[in-house]
């Protein structure tokens, strides 16, 4: 152990940390970051990327192998710590004073001297040898993927960390957190495995066992509770000092209206990912933590008293969004865009990637003993692709234009087909979403190239349709793919916007006013569920292939991972709360 290194970090320029940043961003979707996407991040004035990029490396923040760069663990430290310093949580740093099976601890000081614990996550990185065969997501994983996990990590930790000393129980006080970096209050003691002795054994004995009972009662269990993360202070007060990146609540209380469902099997939305690595979705934002998860299946473990729908033991997919009811825009049935809306997963309220959750009866729908469990998951997704296809007016005959073939591009070119769409093309800049949708009956493909021209894009279009499409749906939600679907549709057309992307796009408006365009929205779905279901139950669309990925709740952090990065061609990955196919129907 010796002190932290930061006598570089003191040198170091504004350029310097925006070309770190830009390799950090890269990292988000590239194991190895080139060059030129790494100077075209950094943006630099006058140039010089190249030249500091070969810089950082010798200094060792950065790495190079083979056609890309990637962080080492001291340039992600370099990028918290910088801003940890700028918010004046951290001036001096001192020596190492632990290491744990995934981090390293050392003391630093604030700007008035005060001592102050860091811990630096390093999750994908281990210090025993015993531990790196025990972690699953460690022989999978990319080598960038230690960069996620441990961004998460310190995040939980830190709200963690948070919601038990504001409940007074016996943590170090959390001061702030940046990527990987927790910073605390520095505890006076020792571990509990250091202590030879102490005066009062049978009271320290009793001081722990109030402690597990303390956390139960509030539904946390400590899942790492021995004597290396518990220290002991001058009076022989113990502190917890770590915290288990898992958490457990109690089952729910149900309603009179609702059912108590056993979950089974969740899908991993887009909008999940990005409330996990953003905290927020536009309006959307999270301020405290949340359970997320609405692509949902489960068993209905209990009935409130009202209920008549369903009985206990019935297999249900659950429609996520319950709304008020009673407003105007529920009782003319557009109950998607009912104010009171309560959502699964969207701030304030919890989804259901747990073992039990409490739903309304009326928003859960009984599946037949042929359907499995992840087809229930996946009539969420259906049902947004059932939706964009009844407000573009898919019908026998129609010519579809699909831009994205990511899982809600995928369900609607299954959607249209079944409503009878005889032409369909699906874009992408993925060559192997692709080839999936062309498995799964694109009659055209079009690879969308960074270099073409969106001139040249709306002619390939026409070209390979062989026609003008009248009907578009934009999944993807990026400016230039809603630009392109106003331009590309026929006159007198509809264009239906459902990927959500930047607040205020620029678009041709004009273009499509003068030719009569329909441009119309979709928010998620309304009355579609029972049109999904029996979509798939009919056999008339089949959404098992979409499924890519299969995780147990326990890998959880894995399927995260696997479901942003799209590693092994992910494209929808489903964790099973229970047992895989203990719920489903057995194969004849």
């Amino acid at each position: 152990m010796g002190k932290l290194n930061v006598t570089i970090l003191r040198y170091l320029t504004k350029d310097d940390f925006r070309v770190l940043t830009a390799i950090e961003m890269g990292m988000k979707n590239h194991e190895l970051v080139p060059a030129q996407l790494a100077a075209s991040i950094a943006n630099l004035k006058a140039g010089g990327a190249h030249k500091l990029l070969r810089e950082l490396c010798k200094h060792k923040l950065l790495s190079y192998e083979l056609d890309g760069y990637r962080l080492t663990n001291t340039g992600y430290d370099y990028l918290a710590l910088k801003s940890l310093t700028l918010r004046e949580s951290v001036a001096s740093f001192g020596n190492q004073i632990g290491v744990g099976k995934e981090s390293n601890i050392y003391t630093v000081a604030d700007g008035e001297g005060n001592p102050l614990c860091l811990k630096l996550h390093r999750l994908g990185r281990t210090c025993f040898r015993n531990i790196k065969e025990k972690r699953d997501y460690h022989g999978r994983r990319h080598k960038a993927s230690w960069l996620y996990l441990s961004r998460i990590s310190a995040t939980r930790e830190f709200a963690y960390m948070t919601a038990l000393h504001d409940r007074g129980f016996p943590v170090p006080k959390p001061i702030d957190f940046n990527r990987h970096c927790v910073i605390m209050e520095l505890v006076e003691g020792y571990t509990l495995t250091q202590v030879q002795e102490v005066e009062d054994v049978e009271q320290l004995y009793d001081d722990l066992m109030n402690l597990i009972v303390r956390l139960g009662n509030c539904g946390v269990i400590h899942g790492d509770f021995n004597e290396f993360n518990i220290m002991i202070t001058a009076d022989a007060k113990p502190i917890l000092i770590d915290f288990p990146q898992m958490e457990q609540r109690p089952i729910p209380t149900i309603k009179d209206h609702e059912v108590l469902l056993q979950m089974d099997s969740v899908g991993i939305c887009g909008s999940d990912v990005h409330y996990l690595t953003k905290g927020r979705i536009g309006d959307f934002i999270l301020t405290k933590p949340m359970i997320i998860g609405h692509e949902a299946a489960g068993i209905v473990a209990k009935v409130g008293k009202n209920v008549k729908n369903l009985k206990v033991g019935d297999r249900v997919a659950i429609e996520p969004g319950v709304p008020c009811r009673i407003c105007d825009l529920c009782k003319n049935g557009r109950y998607n865009l009912c104010a009171e809306m309560v959502f699964c997963a969207t701030p304030p309220y919890d989804g259901n990637l747990t073992r039990y959750y409490a739903h309304a009866a009326d928003f859960c729908y009984k599946l037949p003993d042929h359907v499995t469990m992840e087809e229930g998951a996946l009539l969420e997704p259906m049902s947004v692709g059932v939706h964009a296809c009844r407000r573009a007016g898919v019908g026998l005959g129609s010519s579809v234009l699909i831009l994205g073939a990511g899982p809600i591009g995928l369900v609607t070119l299954l959607t249209a087909k079944s409503m009878g769409a005889s032409n369909i093309i699906i874009t992408d800049i993925l060559a192997d979403r692709l080839a999936v949708a062309k498995e799964l009956g694109a009659n055209h493909t079009l690879l969308i190239e960074k270099d073409r021209s969106e001139k040249d894009n709306v002619r390939l279009v026409h070209e390979l349709l062989g026609e003008m499409p009248d009907k578009t749906i934009d999944c993807s939600g990026a400016e230039s793919t809603s630009r392109l679907a106003i331009l590309a549709t026929r006159s007198g057309g509809v264009v239906v916007l459902v990927g959500m992307g930047a607040p205020e796009p620029k678009l041709p408006i004009v273009d499509g006013l003068i030719r009569e365009v329909d441009i119309r929205g979709v928010f998620r779905y309304c009355n579609d569920y029972p049109a999904a279901l029996a979509l798939v139950s009919s056999g008339s669309v089949n959404v098992k292939k979409l499924i890519t990925h299969h995780f147990d709740i326990k890998e959880t952090a894995d399927a995260f991972n696997t479901a942003r990065y799209g590693l092994g061609g992910a494209i929808k990955v489903m964790i099973h709360c229970t047992p895989r196919d203990s719920n489903n129907p057995k194969p004849l």
